[in-house]
């Protein structure tokens, strides 16, 4: 406090105003310390409000000096209770003694500090900052400064402690305010635990049903991070509807809510048939093709299918299989040349895993690949998953040094140059229930499927689909590539 009002002095009296003097800058940093560590006093001492034996001039302490400073805060903080003394009542200031034409004594300025600090403090003790009192200290110990240089010193320390307080304070306040937004959050989502239709989104809608899915479970909350990788979708199917085979890169829990329905799933190269009535439970094993029909002439089919993705946390992708363009089979993601190859001329044969995620590297040989890929459907997907399913062709050249991955579920192609074998070397990763599903060739998944879901599927009889996708071999098929591929994506 001593050192704080010193600079001033001089100012505030009128001692060196003269010819449109303004404050030195050691007064104006001064002036905001000890605004900042007591502006009560502060505001006593510049209205003159503390018997200093000072001759201070009121206009100058109260409007020069704070203007001057660009300390705009000043009157509005001097204007309430600061003015005030202990009992309420405002003390008389002093009257306004004619400006000295001389310099004050530095004897009358610590004088007038030691009364202003007795007057602001009181009896009581402060407790300084032990930081800014050791570098106080420092300045004073320095033998090499002069008076003024330990001055200059000191009130740099005031200007680092200011600072300081001035962060701390900023942090605090922040911290405040990250505590009431997380309060708000709380009163905002009273129960992280109940979902009501607004947390659904649609993900697939035709004329036949539609398919909503439940936000992320963390969305809701942080609470039930330990079901994040899980995910809940309602199915909804009109009465004696047909939904044509799709795969899911998830394990599946299906219970039947309401209605009846018959479900196929393709195994091996057969397909079982289920007949489910409200209250059933059944286990879809990941990648594992299958259809439902809503059996019942009248009523809705409802279905809620637990999903556990396999491949990516939290988010699981439906393959739609061929047979219908609504929704879009994953079959009209490859070119027509390939799927002219593999269903009726020659080449190797679309597939996908059931579980495994396929590290391939290209040892020798050029060829090419196809990829079908939901993830990348639409560069301007929102952020809710509410779209129909659309596939995206991943292509590239092979050749020696290519690594490629394909995910589960993701159905893909490799084909072979007409001049060259092509060898790649494949690590499938999660393989233990591994299985391989191929689009045609023998034991593909359309010719496993019963007659009434190829006739339903397909719109033909079963035996024209039968010619369409059957062939006498089961994984490989020679192929030739034509001179040029026709760019158009295939209706499957």
């Amino acid at each position: 406090m001593v050192n704080t009002i010193t600079p001033c002095a001089n100012f505030i009296t009128g001692s060196t105003n003269k010819n449109g003097v303004t404050p030195s800058a050691s007064c104006c940093d001064s002036l905001v310390s000890l605004i900042s560590t007591n502006v009560d006093c502060a505001c006593l001492l510049i209205t003159a409000n503390v018997p200093l034996q000072l001759p201070v001039n009121t206009l100058l302490a109260v409007l020069s000096l704070p203007q001057a400073c660009n300390v705009n805060q000043m009157s509005a903080l001097c204007k309430g209770p600061s003015l005030l003394g202990s009992n309420g009542q405002t003390l008389p200031p002093i009257a306004v003694s004619p400006l000295s034409p001389q310099g004050l004594h530095v004897g009358q300025l610590y004088l007038a500090a030691i009364t202003a600090l007795a007057f602001c403090m009181g009896d009581t003790e402060t407790e300084e900052d032990p930081e800014l009192t050791t570098c106080k200290h420092q300045c004073q110990q320095q033998s090499q400064y002069t008076e003024h240089d330990k001055q200059t010193c000191i009130q740099r320390c005031d200007r680092y402690h200011y600072s300081k307080q001035k962060r701390e304070k900023q942090i605090q306040e922040e911290g405040k305010e990250q505590e009431s937004q997380q309060e708000g959050d709380e009163k905002e989502d009273e129960n992280p635990y109940v979902f009501d239709e607004s947390s659904f989104d649609t993900k697939v809608e035709t004329d036949g049903g539609r398919i909503r899915l439940l936000q992320k479970f963390t969305e809701k909350s942080k609470l039930l991070q330990g079901i994040e990788n899980f995910r809940l979708a309602i199915v909804e199917a009109k009465a004696h509807t047909f939904m044509p085979p799709r795969h899911f890169d998830s394990e599946v829990v299906l219970f039947i809510m309401q209605g009846q329905a018959v479900l196929g799933l393709v195994r091996e190269s057969e397909t079982e048939k289920f007949s489910l009535e409200a209250g059933d439970m059944l286990r879809i094993p990941a990648g594992t093709p299958l259809y439902i029909a809503n059996r019942d002439e009248n009523e809705k089919l409802f279905l809620a299918m637990l999903h556990i993705p396999i491949s990516t946390s939290g988010k699981f992708e439906e393959f739609f299989g061929p047979g219908g363009q609504d929704p879009e089979s994953v079959l009209s993601a490859f070119g027509w040349n390939v799927l002219q190859s593999a269903l009726q001329e020659s080449m190797s044969t679309i597939h996908y895993n059931s579980h495994a995620t396929k590290i391939a590297l290209v040892i020798n040989g050029t060829g090419h690949l196809q990829i079908a890929c939901p993830h990348l459907s639409s560069k301007s997907e929102s952020e809710h998953e509410k779209s129909s399913p659309s596939y995206h062709r991943i292509s590239s050249k092979l050749k020696p040094g290519t690594v490629f991955v394909v995910p589960p579920g993701h159905p893909f192609v490799t084909m072979a140059s007409r001049k060259e074998n092509l060898l790649i070397i494949c690590f499938e990763i999660n393989a233990r229930e591994n299985k391989k599903f191929t689009f045609a060739g023998k034991d593909n998944i359309v010719s496993s499927l019963d007659n009434v879901a190829k006739e339903l599927a397909f719109n033909y009889p079963a035996h024209m689909v039968n010619g369409v996708f059957d062939r006498k071999e089961k994984f490989f098929f020679p192929f030739v590539f034509p001179s040029k591929e026709r760019g158009l994506r295939a209706d499957a």
